[in-house]
């Protein structure tokens, strides 16, 4: 009997925390990544380095910045063209998608993260999920490098009328107060969607409602369930409950335990008190 309670227990604990662990379930069909088009970057080689399997090119790029762009031979320097990508629920942790992108010698993780990639992703994320030496130039070239960039699929407790989001890179001379003017939303909803992010920075990346290609915003759809690594919070409030609901049926299956181990051991008290008291005649 004991060893069975300590087994169905064991079994519970776990079940619960790998419910309190987990911070997503599944991503979403689409997200935007904003490129800050830098002095000779052309969108063929936007295009190249953000490729998934969505298939985008040059053109795929242009029909989601038709305000900025006028056609993929004219982009202007300094313009933050909104590139579309999948975003992946990675391991159950966090939304993003891992991008591939090929070496070429005497490339470092800060020029892939700050130069090819916009910002978009980290010297610390390519660290991560890469063993490349970008000391060694003998091995270097053609080597295939992971580039992680995460995204948000949006969430429902903030508002259920914003379902595509774009991965901003904050700039110096960003804050919250003008992307929200150049957003046409509100400060309130964007530090809703990113809990405890501070907007002047000047670096790191949050997640803003975006528009589609009809220049609509799409809603959420309701099966869609995940989490951003700026939503900590959100997802601390759910472990939160997970926990609680841990402490609770340990308690629960702990107060059935010793319940069922007295009882054994009053009954077992009480037959040896019998037969003792039977063999006494």
């Amino acid at each position: 009997m004991k060893v069975k309670l300590g087994i169905s227990l064991l079994v519970l604990v776990s079940v619960c925390f790998s419910i309190a662990e987990s911070k997503c379930s599944k991503g979403c069909d689409l997200a935007l990544a904003s490129y800050y088009v830098m002095p000779e970057t052309n969108l063929t080689f936007v295009a190249q380095v953000l490729q998934s399997n969505l298939n985008i090119n040059p053109s795929t790029i242009v029909s989601y910045n038709k305000q900025t762009i006028a056609n993929e031979n004219s982009v202007q320097d300094g313009v933050k063209a909104s590139v579309p990508f999948p975003c992946d629920c990675i391991n159950g942790q966090f939304l993003g998608h891992m991008f591939e992108y090929t070496v070429h010698s005497g490339v470092t993780y800060m020029t892939v993260a700050q130069e090819y990639y916009a910002n978009l992703t980290t010297y610390q994320l390519l660290q991560q999920y890469n063993s490349y030496d970008p000391n060694d130039t003998n091995t270097n070239t053609n080597t295939k490098l992971n580039v992680m960039v995460t995204c948000s699929c949006g969430n429902s407790l903030v508002s259920k009328n914003y379902g595509l989001f774009i991965t901003y890179p904050l700039r110096p001379e960003d804050t919250i107060e003008s992307i929200a003017s150049a957003t046409s939303l509100s400060v309130e909803l964007l530090e809703g969607y990113n809990p405890g992010k501070n907007f002047s920075q000047g670096s790191g990346v949050v997640y803003i409602p975006a528009k589609d290609q009809n220049d609509n915003y799409p809603p959420l759809v309701s099966s869609t369930s995940g989490l951003a690594l700026s939503h900590r919070l959100a997802a601390g409030v759910i472990a939160g409950i997970a926990v609680g609901a841990v402490a609770i049926l340990l308690l629960l299956a702990t107060c059935i335990y010793f319940g069922c181990y007295r009882k054994m051991k009053v009954e077992a008290l009480l037959l040896f008190t019998a037969s003792k008291g039977q063999h006494g005649r």
